[in-house]
């Protein structure tokens, strides 16, 4: 084995051992907490990426870059002056292996390896406070969009707070039906499809980006649909179990959406590009 990559590895053992308490945290609130239960999935997934790029790293030569070090040195310093939450001391780690990377690989290697690294950060839960604020956000938009529709549906409906009384049901939309583990869940799924499906950089970028507004349109559809089953079929749809069927199937439905979307759009793009609208050359007349 190398020398760089037998000082990685102590390095990283070290820096483990640094960081132990908001890793320990991370993954307590990722098996505890049902709004970081994606967080399971996201090591596979980066483990996933690095197989894919298996091939680059294997060709590309190692190096150093002591740019790595003030990286290193910060991502330290939170540590031992514990600046932040746990999340924040995570996000350090995850920094702190970036500058790993940096001065036992090299710059070209951290080029390959930064995305799957990074990719780390989505497991991270939110600080209570700033997911109350998210979801009470997430809540008024789509709460507040759910109703315009039932008025320009004419269905009768009278909104108290966060209490929706219909003519056969009396709704309560409470912190949990906010819309945010949509959002939490779709921006973690949009930048796995963007390393997988986008090559540019302001691709990824911009996917990861659309999944916002993806999961505003999603959680706005699932209310409006829990409303109008519940008032045009049985009060029976706003239970729990119905509930849940009907959030799931409007998630899965509205990510498949997206992606047969994009997947047409992207291949138009290529067919375009491979075969260009060129004016074909005119054919010499005949005399």
């Amino acid at each position: 084995m190398p020398k760089s990559l037998v000082l990685l590895t102590l390095s990283f053992l070290v820096g483990v051992a640094l960081f132990q308490d908001c890793i320990l945290k991370v993954l307590v609130d990722v098996l505890n907490r049902s709004d970081s239960s994606h967080g399971i999935f996201v090591p596979f997934l980066a483990a996933y990426f690095l197989w894919t790029l298996k091939d680059r790293i294997r060709e590309t030569p190692i190096g150093t870059s002591w740019a790595g070090a003030p990286v290193i040195l910060i991502c330290i310093g939170f540590a031992l002056a514990g600046v932040g939450g746990f999340q924040v001391q995570f996000i350090a780690f995850i920094g702190f292996l970036c500058g790993l990377i940096l001065i036992f690989l090299g710059n070209a290697m951290f080029k390959i390896l930064a995305y799957p690294l990074i990719f780390l950060v989505t497991m991270t839960p939110l600080p209570q406070q700033v997911y109350n604020d998210i979801a009470d956000l997430s809540r008024t938009i789509a709460f507040g969009a759910s109703v315009q529709v039932l008025s320009l549906l004419g269905i009768p409906h009278m909104r108290v707070g966060w209490d929706l009384e219909l003519p056969n049901a009396l709704l309560r939309v409470t912190i949990d039906c906010s819309g945010i583990r949509y959002l939490i869940s779709y921006v973690a799924f949009g930048f796995a499809y963007a390393f997988i499906f986008k090559t540019s950089f302001s691709g990824r970028i911009l996917t990861a980006i659309a999944t916002i507004p993806l999961s505003i349109f999603a959680s706005i559809l699932r209310l409006t649909t829990i409303f109008l089953m519940t008032y045009w079929i049985s009060p029976f749809w706003s239970q729990r179990k119905p509930h849940i069927f009907l959030s799931w199937l409007v998630f899965f439905g509205v990510l498949i959406l997206a992606i047969w979307i994009d997947q047409w759009f992207q291949k138009r793009r290529i067919a375009k590009t491979l075969n260009p609208l060129n004016p074909q050359p005119l054919e010499p007349s005949t005399p």
